[in-house]
């Protein structure tokens, strides 16, 4: 009785220091996975970061050039008031003249 309960300590023992690895080895992987996790959320809050500095830059440069269309245009518009002004005191000059 004596070896039986020897044999089954033993065979209990080692079920046990089994079920504690598996457990071991079920804790590293989740924590390997919370590690990848962690690095993908890492990865994904760059991301956004990256895509809100983007995106910011975006709206910068697209904020500049709608300003420099802006300033082209009122620009030309100055070229053409300045054109038709010139044109318009040729004419009453001629008209005077």
């Amino acid at each position: 009785m004596n070896t039986l309960t020897g044999n089954l300590l033993i065979r209990f023992g080692n079920y046990y220091y089994y079920y504690y690895f598996y457990y071991y080895y079920c804790y590293c992987y989740c924590y390997y996975y919370y590690y990848y996790y962690y690095y993908y959320y890492y990865y994904y809050y760059y991301y956004y970061y990256y895509y809100f500095y983007y995106s910011y830059y975006y709206y910068y440069y697209y904020y500049y050039y709608y300003y420099y269309y802006h300033y082209y245009y009122y620009y030309y518009h100055a070229i053409g008031l300045k054109s038709t002004g010139k044109v318009i005191i040729s004419i009453i000059v001629a008209l005077i003249g």
